[in-house]
């Protein structure tokens, strides 16, 4: 196949060209933004790439007629290029055959779709990392060895990295070379072959800790080695930020632990795949696939959820194993996904801009919202651009103060790192080029120019000012640490850096943290600062002033974090003394807090905890100088986990229901980092999450609604079908100000089917709600509904509700495996008949079992009829009727019972089986899961109209009883079944529901029920009672006596002629078909039936 300009014309590319007179030869697809040009070398590819950067295309495909190669760029996202060639290895190769298969106008990021490598590593990974582990003798602890195994491969992975930015030097006799993407492989290669694994651990820690861990004057460090008869020296410039300074775990240090199978590492996995950075062209056809640091990014989240679901507190590594691309713990499966960029980028976006935003219009008025709408178009700038230029950078960009909560491994707090980068990006260009002359934003200009380059100075910026990240899993924050620095290094460009210093890695050690974002204090002002034990106070221990002393503390972090790892080491010991001294001191004031709220917990299980006090931890986010309102993070973004109420211990139960409002009833854990992402959040700061659709419509999360609608400003809400592989889980992006709203407002809620859909949100507006709107709704829920179906809604949630005329019990809490279908008839008296959910059906029973009498547990009077039973399974109701049998029912059937003789028990069940309810209920509260339930708390909360006269809708529903009772008559009859069902019913419901509308539309001249009185009157009665019991009878005995059969022969004659003589007249009665014609063209009824 030959991947040219025909191809694409074949592929639907292509239909309206316009020729490009900068670039010869060269064609754009105009829908799709997609340039293509045909080249001969790489040195064409980059000047062609720089020319086209600057028109509007996104994607430039780049063919080599001479060698049937393809190169494809994608101006934005994570993958840059796509590359194929026809030489590549044949595995390699057919993952690119593929994507090229799907690609489309529709499907043009396919080609950048890093799924496949991703999986690939991630398993690769995982089981090298089980092995190392297990072969580590000196530690005890399982969690330890994994983690000592866990920062070896970070820094091997961050080396590759290196190496492809051409930062480290190889001398020996004279001769020195660079290592680059090829020859670190061939290096690694020789290197195995000369030495034992013992002897490649010892030589790698020397790399680590001897070349990359080491400071000095110069800003690079050599170090010599021996090894296969060679001498030479590895050069290497200063960087270390904390990857590569030597720990101790378990007291044992880093050198003196031995870990076995790192050869096979290198050789099996690292060396078989491409390490790209930046926009580098990918090149090498003898790999398994192309590696970045977004992509190490992703498979570390997978690692880290993966994780999360073990627990890495209680890992035991004999348990974990692999099998054919599946992570087990013991016998269960453990699932791990990542955030696709879409994701986190959207949400980035959606809380930064409208932060600045607002923090413009606070100060410029209209003057700043426009300037920022116009950032990146304008060319030329008024004085007045310019000095909201300069506040925008020095007053608003550097003050920014962005953390995620619960950060895993950093995954949106490196999505908010980009979108500031091209906005800090963007202003210091403005300012170097109006205002370099300005005392302050020369001094700026002058740290960029020290700086390796621009990007990697403003990177640096961020990382130490901007961002802030906590996360219970130390191994999270590790990796969290480690994507941060890919993500400054990769902005270093080696060929323009060349004798210049690179600065040190900061030290991230007070950014991003271990600790447990649930457990601790916020504001420390709050804390009673009087005696520990009765005898010791803060002031006692930290001299005269609390503040002074905070103060201090967090001027030595901001310190640390940019200083040289030798000057940094000696401060971390004096800081971290003093860190300790307040730790305890909080620890001790929080736990007998505990204490004294009832919770009995030790102090050593209390520690275990992490507990995490935010206003000590991050002093310069909540500064006791600043205004209680201003205290907080100005942005809080993440993806919190997602852990249901039964999954949370019970000692933790009791500790959250002391320390949060919203910790009652069946919350999951997501709701109390939404309470306390809310408290950490300074007054008008933004707050965006991903977490799970149950968020909208779930009864057991409307404290944590109806608390976000009075207290913040919900601006949008967007509903995602598919972001993470569990097809069974729908997610929301949820965002809010935290701003008290005392009056009614709109929220913009969003529909769409794919996370992909995302950049396009604004042609898929779905609905606006009010506020006052959803208040109004069962259980405070959040539906997405167009403007008809809100009206419609309004109307029916102000009905009289079910739970005033009904009682709902479940059956016996047993499985299905206590039924018996067939007994002898000398048994009959030892048994019951019994249903499960999968015997019952919209008006009809199928069939029965049996359950011995003695395992029946609960009240007989839950059983006996008249009842209606529903199948608890489902997305819809399918409700039966019990006309008296006294059916035992399993758990899985619900058994409903009318509290009083106001409510027929057929009258209710043919509103319940009717097209309104059933539209109602899936508006309202149809699941999204694997196996989607109907809740008993639903059903109660449906609304309820009680017919003015009963007997119409009693003998309707003999009707349709009789009709569906057997499987030959529902398939004979159906025709006959579907007119009563779907036209006389369910325009009667309507008219009952709806009179009042029909009457205000002018359908109606008053607000009766006219069709109810014009079929009742061609209504004739039916024996279905009898007959029912003749069946139901002979179903269990086997046989009627001759009598009986002649009987229910008659019966089902008669019967079945008078419906048929009864529809008849009623097909016939024109002005009935007139009535339902118009209840049926109503515009509320056609929305419902899905004809509008």
């Amino acid at each position: 196949m030959v991947y040219n300009l025909d191809w694409l014309k074949e592929k639907g590319f292509f239909k309206k060209v316009i020729p490009l007179e900068d670039v010869e030869g060269a064609l754009v697809d105009e829908k799709n933004m997609l340039a293509y040009v045909e080249v001969s070398s790489n040195e064409e590819v980059e000047r062609i790439k720089r020319r086209l950067m600057s028109l509007k295309v996104k994607y430039i495909w780049f063919f080599f007629p001479s060698t049937g190669k393809v190169k494809v760029f994608r101006r934005i996202g994570e993958i840059k290029w796509f590359y194929y060639s026809p030489k590549m290895r044949k595995d390699y190769r057919k993952s690119r055959e593929d994507k090229l298969k799907r690609f489309s106008p529709d499907n043009m990021n396919i080609l950048f779709d890093i799924r496949d490598v991703v999986e690939k590593f991630y398993w690769e990974l995982w089981e090298h990392r089980i092995l190392m582990a297990k072969s580590i003798e000196e530690l005890k602890e399982d969690r330890d060895k994994l983690i000592v195994v866990q920062r070896l491969i970070d820094r091997l992975i961050f080396f590759y990295f290196l190496a492809q930015l051409k930062l480290i030097k190889v001398r020996s006799e004279g001769m020195e070379w660079v290592l680059d993407r090829r020859n670190t492989r061939e290096f690694f290669q020789w290197i195995c072959d000369q030495l034992s694994e013992e002897e490649l651990q010892e030589f790698l820690n020397r790399i680590f800790f001897d070349v990359l861990g080491k400071v000095n004057e110069r800003g690079f460090v050599s170090e010599e080695f021996e090894i296969g008869g060679e001498r030479f020296s590895i050069l290497s410039p200063c960087l270390n930020g904390g990857l590569f300074v030597e720990e101790e775990v378990e007291g044992i240090s880093e050198r003196d632990i031995r870990i076995s199978g790192i050869k096979k590492l290198i050789l099996d996995v690292l060396n078989n795949y491409n390490w790209i950075i930046g926009e580098e062209l990918p090149e090498e056809e003898d790999v398994v696939g192309d590696l970045t640091p977004e992509i190490i990014g992703h498979i570390y989240e997978k690692f880290v959820v993966s994780l999360e679901q073990i627990g890495l507190g209680r890992i035991k590594l004999e348990d974990v194993h692999t099998v054919r691309r599946e992570l087990r713990y013991g016998r269960k499966k453990i699932g791990a996904y990542y955030t696709p960029e879409e994701i986190t980028n959207y949400i980035s976006m959606n809380t930064i801009y409208p932060y600045i935003r607002d923090r413009l219009r606070e100060r410029f008025k209209g003057d700043g919202e426009t300037l920022l709408d116009n950032l990146f178009s304008k060319d030329s700038f008024s004085g007045e651009e310019l000095e909201i230029v300069k506040y925008l950078y020095f007053e608003v960009l550097r003050k920014l103060k962005i953390c995620d909560n619960a950060c895993g491994s950093g995954s949106f707090l490196i999505a908010v790192g980009d979108i500031l980068l091209r906005l800090y990006s963007r202003v210091l260009k403005i300012l170097g080029e109006n205002l370099s002359e300005d005392k302050d934003v020369k001094k700026v200009l002058e740290e960029m120019e020290r700086s390796p380059t621009r990007n990697y100075y403003i990177v640096r910026q961020i990382i130490v000012n901007n961002l802030y990240g906590v996360d219970v899993m130390e191994g999270a924050v590790e990796i969290a640490k480690l994507r941060f620095w890919l993500w400054l290094i990769s902005q270093v460009d080696p060929k323009r850096v060349e004798g210049k210093r690179i600065e040190t890695l900061p030290n991230l050690d007070f950014n991003l943290m271990v600790g447990n974002s649930l457990i601790g204090f916020v504001d420390i002002e709050d804390v009673e600062f009087d005696f520990i034990g009765g005898q010791i106070t803060l002031d006692s221990l930290f001299g005269d002033s609390k503040v002074e002393w905070l103060k201090d503390l967090a001027k030595k972090k901001r310190e640390f974090k940019t200083l040289p790892s030798h000057e940094a080491v000696k401060l971390k010991e004096s800081l971290n003394r003093e860190l300790e001294k307040g730790r305890e001191f909080l620890n001790e004031k929080f736990y007998s807090m505990l204490r004294g709220k009832g919770i009995k917990i030790s102090k050593e299980e209390f520690l275990n905890l992490k507990p995490f006090h935010w206003g000590f931890e991050f002093y310069d986010v909540f500064d006791l100088e600043k205004p209680k309102e201003e205290r907080g993070f100005d942005i809080i973004v993440g993806n919190p986990p997602y852990v249901s109420n039964k999954q949370i211990e019970t000692s933790n139960k009791l500790i959250y229901s002391k320390l949060f409002s919203l910790a009652k009833g069946q919350y999951d854990i997501f709701t109390l980092f939404i309470e306390r992402a809310f408290t950490i959040l300074k007054i008008d700061g933004y707050f965006g999450y991903i977490i799970p659709d149950v968020f909208l419509d779930r009864s057991n999360h409307a404290p944590i609604r109806e608390f976000l609608l009075n207290y913040t400003h919900i601006f949008k809400i967007v509903r995602i079908r598919e972001v993470f592989s569990d097809p069974t889980v729908s997610n929301i992006l949820l965002f809010f100000i935290k701003r008290y709203e005392n009056k009614d407002y709109i929220l913009e809620v969003y529909n769409l089917h794919s996370y992909k859909d995302i950049k396009n949100d604004n042609k898929k507006k779905f609905c606006l709600l009010s506020r006052d709107f959803i208040l109004e709704m069962p259980f405070v829920q959040i539906a997405i509904l167009s403007l008809e179906e809100k009206d419609i809604i309004k109307h029916l949630i102000n009905k009289q509700k079910c739970e005033k005329f009904i009682k709902i019990r479940r059956g016996e809490e047993y499985g299905k495996k206590v039924i018996k279908k067939v007994i002898n008839l000398n048994q009959k008296n030892q048994f019951l008949k019994i249903l499960a959910g999968e015997n019952i059906f919209r008006y009809y029973i199928s069939s029965y079992g049996f359950i011995e009498k003695e395992k029946i547990k609960k009240n007989p009077d839950l059983y006996k009829s008249p009842k209606i039973v529903i199948r608890q399974l489902g997305e819809e109701i399918n409700a039966a009727f019990d006309g008296n049998q006294d059916f035992i029912t399993l758990q899985t059937v619900y058994n409903i019972h009318m509290k009083s003789l106001e409510l027929s028990a057929k009258t209710f069940l043919l509103i319940i089986n009717s097209m309104l309810i059933k539209w109602y209920y899936s508006k309202l509260f149809k699941g999204k899961q694997l196996f989607p339930r109907i809740l008993i708390e639903n059903i109660y909360t449906l609304p309820l109209e009680i017919p003015p006269t009963q007997q119409p809708f009693i003998t309707l529903a003999d009707y349709l009883l009789f009709l569906n009772a057997t499987e030959n008559r529902r398939k004979k009859e159906k025709e006959l079944i579907n007119f009563i069902d779907r036209q006389i019913i369910d325009s009667l419901v309507y008219e009952l529901y709806f009179k009042e509308k029909f009457y205000q539309d002018k359908l109606y001249p008053e607000p009766k029920e006219y069709l109810l009185e014009l079929i009742s009157r061609h209504l004739k009665p039916i024996n279905y009672d009898l007959w029912a019991e003749l069946y139901w009878k002979r179903e269990l005995e086997g046989e009627l006596n001759k009598e009986e059969e002649n009987k229910i022969k008659e019966l089902e004659e008669e019967n079945l002629k008078t419906i048929k003589e009864v529809v008849k007249n009623i097909k016939k009665d024109r002005k009935i078909s007139v009535l339902i014609n118009k209840i049926k063209s109503h515009p509320w009824v056609k929305v419902i039936e899905g004809k509008n």
